[in-house]
Parts: C-alpha cells; sequence; structure tokens
C-alpha cells in the first residue's frame, strides 16, 4: 500500500469538524491528548517516501497486508492516506500507533539537538524561540550572515515536530510568490496557473486551523523592493491582520543591515508610519557577532567528526580571520575532503588541510612599500601584517527600548530620528505582552 502525502485542507477540516471554533475547544475535545493534533501536523510535514517508510517502520502486517479493515489501526492508516474523516469521526486514535509515531517524533528531536553545536548564537536563538513559542510574542532576530542563524532555526523547527514550519520570505513584489512560500511551508499543493487568491484563501484557512508556529527567514523581503511613494506595504499588513492579530506565533529573522536599510528607505519614500507593525512586536534580539575559539572548534567538530582535532585547529584558527568565518571554514573542510578521497586517504592529511587553506582561504598579501626617498613626494609608510589576530570584543551593554517606543517617518530631506529597528541586548529574556 502506497500512501501519499496528507493534504493539508483535508487535515485542517477534520479537525475543524472536531470544534465549533479552532483553538482550545479541539483540544478539549481530544481530552487528555493533546499531542495528537501535534502528531498529524508532523505527519502531515513528511513528504511521500518519508511517510511511507514511517508506516513501514510502525504498522506491522499480516499476510502480506496490513491489518483488517475493522481494526483501529486500519482507520489510522486511512487517515495517513488523506481520508482525515474516518479516524476523526470519533476523535481517537489507536493507543498503539500513537505511541509508535510520538516515539517518532522523540527521536526525531533528539537528533536534530546533537546535530547543533553549542553556540552564544544557538542558545540566544534557542532560548528565545522557546519563550516566543510558549507565549506566543512576535519577536525579531537581527543577526550578521556566516554565523549559523539559519541552521539553529532549522534545528529548533525540527526539535518542535509538528509545532512550527518555517517560511522564506522570497525576494519579489508577486503576491503569488509570497503565498507559493507559505504554501511551500505547510505542504499545500498548487500550480503555475493557480490564481494567487485562491492560494491566499488556502494558506489563511490551513494557518487560522493549525496552531503552528511561523518562522519568518528573510524577513527583510516583506518590505517591497520595488515602489513609489503611493505603495503600501502589503505583505507587512498581512502578517500583522492575518498572522499577528489572529494570535498565531511567529519570529522574523534579518540581518540588521537589511532590516534597518530596507525600512528607512522605504518610510523615506512613502512616509509610511510603522508604528501598527513596530507596535506589535517585542524589542529585536541581536545575536552576537562573533564566535571565540573554542565555539569555532565546536561546530566544526559536530560537522566534521573524522578530522583530527589539531587539523581542526589550524582550519578555524585561519576561519576566524576570514571575512567568510563559518562558512570559511565549511567551505575548507570540505574541499579537505574532497582531496583526501581523490588521494584514497581514509581521513584528510595535513597536506590536504593545507591545500585547502590556501585554496578556500588565501593569504592577503599587499603590495611593496616604495623606496625611501624616491622622488619629492615620497613618504615613509608601514605596512600592516597580512593577518591579524582578532581578538574578542567586549560586550557592549545596550538598554532595551521601551515597549511602546514608536517611529514616526522623518520629514523630506532630513535624516531620520533613530533607528527603526531599535536597538537591544544580546542576551535577554523575553518578556510575554
Amino acid at each position: 500500500m502506497n500512501f501519499k502525502r496528507i493534504n493539508p485542507i483535508i487535515l485542517a477540516e477534520a479537525l475543524a469538524g472536531l470544534q465549533g471554533e479552532p483553538g482550545e475547544n479541539l483540544r478539549r475535545e481530544l481530552g487528555a491528548k493533546p499531542q495528537l493534533v501535534e502528531m498529524y501536523w508532523w505527519l502531515q510535514s513528511l513528504r511521500t517516501d518519508e511517510l511511507n517508510a514511517l508506516v513501514d517502520r510502525v504498522a506491522p502486517k499480516r499476510r502480506g497486508n496490513y491489518l483488517t479493515e475493522d481494526d483501529q489501526l486500519a482507520a489510522t492508516l486511512r487517515f495517513l492516506a488523506g481520508e482525515a474523516f474516518v479516524l476523526l469521526e470519533s476523535g481517537k486514535c489507536s493507543e498503539a500507533i500513537a505511541a509508535a509515531i510520538q516515539k517518532e517524533m522523540e527521536l526525531q528531536a533528539k537528533a536534530a539537538r546533537v546535530s547543533l553545536a553549542d553556540t552564544k548564537v544557538s542558545r540566544a536563538i534557542l532560548k528565545e524561540l522557546d519563550l516566543a513559542i510558549q507565549h506566543r510574542v512576535p519577536v525579531p532576530i537581527i543577526g550578521d550572515s556566516r554565523f549559523g542563524k539559519t541552521k539553529a532555526v532549522s534545528v529548533w523547527k525540527s526539535m518542535c515536530p509538528g509545532r512550527a514550519r518555517m517560511v522564506t520570505v522570497p525576494p519579489s513584489n508577486r503576491d503569488f510568490d509570497f503565498f507559493a512560500a507559505h504554501a511551500d511551508a505547510f505542504g499545500i499543493e498548487y500550480g503555475d496557473r493557480t490564481p494567487a487568491p485562491r492560494l491566499k484563501r488556502q494558506v489563511e484557512y490551513v494557518m487560522q486551523r493549525n496552531g503552528m508556529f511561523v518562522i519568518y527567514d528573510e524577513a527583510h523581503f516583506l518590505v517591497p523592493i520595488g515602489y513609489h511613494k503611493d505603495t503600501p506595504p502589503k505583505r507587512i499588513n498581512w502578517v500583522r491582520c492575518e498572522v499577528i492579530d489572529k494570535g498565531i506565533g511567529c519570529a522574523f529573522f534579518a540581518t540588521p543591515q537589511s532590516m534597518n536599510q530596507t525600512l528607512e528607505k522605504f518610510a523615506a519614500k512613502t512616509k509610511y508610519n510603522f508604528e501598527q507593525w513596530l507596535g506589535r512586536l517585542a524589542p529585536p534580539l541581536v545575536l552576537a557577532d562573533y564566535y571565540d575559539r573554542d565555539e569555532l572548534m565546536a561546530v566544526a567538530k559536530v560537522h566534521f567528526p573524522d578530522f583530527d582535532e589539531d587539523l581542526i585547529a589550524l582550519i578555524c584558527a585561519r576561519a576566524m580571520q576570514s571575512e567568510g568565518y563559518l562558512k570559511s571554514m565549511e567551505f575548507t573542510a570540505r574541499y579537505a575532503s574532497a582531496l583526501a578521497q581523490d588521494r584514497r586517504h581514509r581521513t584528510p592529511t595535513e597536506k590536504d588541510v593545507d591545500e585547502a587553506i590556501e585554496r578556500m582561504m588565501p593569504r592577503k598579501t599587499l603590495p611593496a612599500a616604495p623606496p625611501l626617498g624616491s622622488g619629492s613626494k615620497a613618504r615613509s609608510r608601514v605596512l600592516k601584517p597580512a593577518l591579524t589576530t582578532i581578538s574578542e570584543p567586549a560586550e557592549a551593554s545596550l538598554a532595551l527600548p521601551a515597549r511602546n517606543t514608536r517611529f514616526a517617518p522623518a520629514k523630506a530631506g532630513k535624516p531620520l530620528d533613530r533607528e527603526i529597528m531599535p536597538a537591544a541586548s544580546p542576551e535577554r529574556d523575553l518578556a510575554p505582552a
């Protein structure tokens, strides 16, 4: 028996059939097993091949077929195939199948956590998202690229099976692209000829009934890319009205330069007042913009366990002096692994690593200084070393802005009075609204 991926529209309709209004009524109907809702949505997130592999693991076979049609397990399997009403008519689930599936969910969460190194950035992201999903607070998380932001978010999502989805906001102004990104996150099928209004209605229907936390990556693309003085921020308005105002928990990830500059330019051009938007967000969490040597080593050991520790230390030392940082470390280690494979080495050697470092992180050299006294305008110059040691910057104590701070667009020709996205402490506790 081949099971197809669960249709989220069917699942949302089936769950809505157990309740008058979405939310707590459904959990009361399910009695002492609210985790079943999360289980259903985790199953829906699986691809067809993943779903069939799961069924093979948790469903016992009898004479080459699954259990009889009258068995509760068979009803559950029909539910997995998309016929949600079969199982949800009674609002009950087989104890055996539920326990087996929930064990699979726990194994996924543990495997995801092991794949993430323990750094100041990962700790801050996990803590912030845990508090945000618990208290349903919309929180912006601002951090430079190259420091593992997206990796930490993906791991956290896997650690919360059935509770969160991630939407990567596309860099365009098209409504279809925006709602297609949501459809991809929630498993809603669509095609090139699907009208944008229909896709929008389906996305809103599923989001309002599944109760899942939504993570917006590349959140600066919520602001229009091309615009004139009368252009409204349609994506921001939709998220404010259909996500935040509907009580759906959410988080927004962006880099400080992209978020501030994008909002500032849009406000200066359109004179748009972002008061309603900023007033609904918690103060942003600003992530640390550096790793110390031990943290970089911890990341490398997680992703490249076969490397000798001395070789990892060599790669990390050069990566800390490069612009790419984590990416430079990753590319260098992968290149060294490829060299070792071509040379039939069991593990990368020092020669492999040296060549990879020179290929991916070459030393920067400065032009030689002109000889002293050569010409009337000759001046002595002190050459800076090609590589400088990066020391850990001191933690800046940044005061948290008041929650009621507002932004008023600047008048034409005048600079903005303050940043649209206020600064925040790198290590802070999220206070629930």
